[in-house]
Formats: C-alpha cells, structure tokens, sequence
C-alpha cells in the first residue's frame, strides 16, 4: 500500500464515521476503529499524508482549539480539504 492508499482509506472511513455520527466530530480514536488500524499507524499516516498534500486542508483540534500532537481524542475536520488534494486522493498522484 501507498500513502495515497492510505489517504483513501482514512477518507472512506472519515465518511462512514460521518455518517454514522451525525453533527458529532470525527476524532483519530473513530479512525482507528474503523479502520483497524493501531493509533500511532492513524497518526503516522495522518501526519504523513497531510505533509505530502493528499489531505492538504485537513485540520485537527482538542475540542478547544489547535492541538500540537495528534492523540486519540483529536477531532480530525476533514472539510477544508483542497479540490488539489481530493484530485491527489482520488486520482492517485503521488
């Protein structure tokens, strides 16, 4: 798998989370679960992929403001993503 693989795949799973949360935020802990993926490999590729431009746009908070590392509890705000980045994601730039 590539981090653009990955990207995809956090994608996905940002999505069915979405859905099945309603208006309540998304957090790295909701991507570990759905993904199956341990913690640290959610925030490896989260830091990974948002540095290489594949989620350029994507922005985390504690629930009080800007957090400096990604933990279990940050909510993950995948909105602001870039038409650069979604085009990267799904296109399959690397």
């Amino acid at each position: 798998m590539t981090f653009r693989d990955d990207a995809q795949e956090l994608l996905r799973a940002a999505q069915h989370v979405k859905s099945s949360k309603g208006d309540l935020p998304v957090n790295v802990g909701d991507l570990a679960r759905e993904t199956g993926w341990s913690m640290s490999t959610v925030q490896t590729v989260l830091s990974h992929v948002d540095g290489k431009g594949y989620l350029a746009g994507v922005s985390y908070s504690g629930g009080d403001g800007a957090v400096e590392n990604i933990g279990r509890d940050t909510i993950v705000y995948f909105d602001g993503l870039t038409e650069a980045g979604r085009a990267a994601v799904e296109g399959g730039v690397e």
